[in-house]
């Protein structure tokens, strides 16, 4: 799959999709994608269904902090 080189795959969740940080922000956003949706990013095709954005990087790790405590 052909991802633009500013995106690194920061979790690949199978069916779940994956989630990429976006290099060339300045504060790091970062997308969440659906699995079937993938193939869209580099042609920016992403539909508002198919992904996720977290502003920052820091926006993404709270979620990641949320989401561990809710499953203790």
């Amino acid at each position: 799959m052909a991802l633009p080189h500013t995106l690194v795959v920061l979790e690949d969740g199978s069916d779940a999709g994956a989630v990429l940080l976006d290099t060339a922000s300045a504060v790091g956003s970062v997308l969440w994608v659906d699995s079937h949706a993938l193939e869209k990013v580099g042609r920016e095709e992403l539909g508002r269904s198919e992904h996720d954005v977290y502003l920052e990087f820091s926006d993404w790790v709270a979620y990641c902090v949320e989401e561990a405590q809710d499953a203790l």
